[in-house]
């Protein structure tokens, strides 16, 4: 079994409770938190961005499995798509972070209660989300419509992922099931 050891402490990555974390195919660590912020740091814990991702905390961040794309969501059910490859420009319309600049590529209002925990298909073209109201979406990422809807229970869905060939996904609510 492999040894592990902390390579990186970044002590006030956030300035309130980190809710969701993931690693980038460019070796990124993105981090969401209550605060309302994406944070974006390389492997050794520098912080490259600082971004203001939402009007209410950032429940879930899910990395792109081969480019330099983070998606969020927030309270507000919001599911916006960040370019956080090191390169990535702005100008007067790109929020504004406390080191530089980060492109907001896309977003998908999902509306009231129809996204919470996200993950990203193996092929990077869908999204999938677990909702507050049992359910699980999934997201067509170029188009943002709805590719699929399932019921899968009468509770709150707080997390899902894909299985590694991208033809199943689980999810897990807050009743245990």
């Amino acid at each position: 079994m492999p040894q592990y050891t902390p390579s990186a402490r970044v002590d006030g990555a956030h300035e309130e409770g980190i809710w969701s974390l993931s690693w980038t195919a460019t070796d990124r660590v993105c981090t969401g938190g209550v605060d309302e912020h994406l944070g974006v740091f390389t492997a050794a814990g520098a912080r490259e961005a600082r971004l203001r991702a939402a009007h209410v905390g950032v429940v879930s961040v899910a990395a792109h499995p081969k480019d330099a794309v983070v998606a969020t969501n927030a309270v507000d059910c919001t599911v916006r798509f960040w370019d956080v490859s090191a390169d990535a420009g702005g100008d007067e319309g790109t929020p504004a972070t406390e080191e530089g600049y980060k492109q907001l590529v896309s977003s998908i209002e999902a509306g009231a209660v129809e996204a919470w925990a996200l993950a990203y298909s193996p092929d990077g073209r869908r999204v999938a989300s677990g909702t507050q109201a049992g359910a699980l979406n999934v997201w067509d990422v170029d188009t943002g419509n709805v590719a699929a809807r399932m019921e899968t229970q009468d509770q709150f869905v707080l997390s899902v992922a894909y299985s590694p060939g991208g033809d199943l996904v689980a999810c897990g609510g807050v009743d245990g099931t």
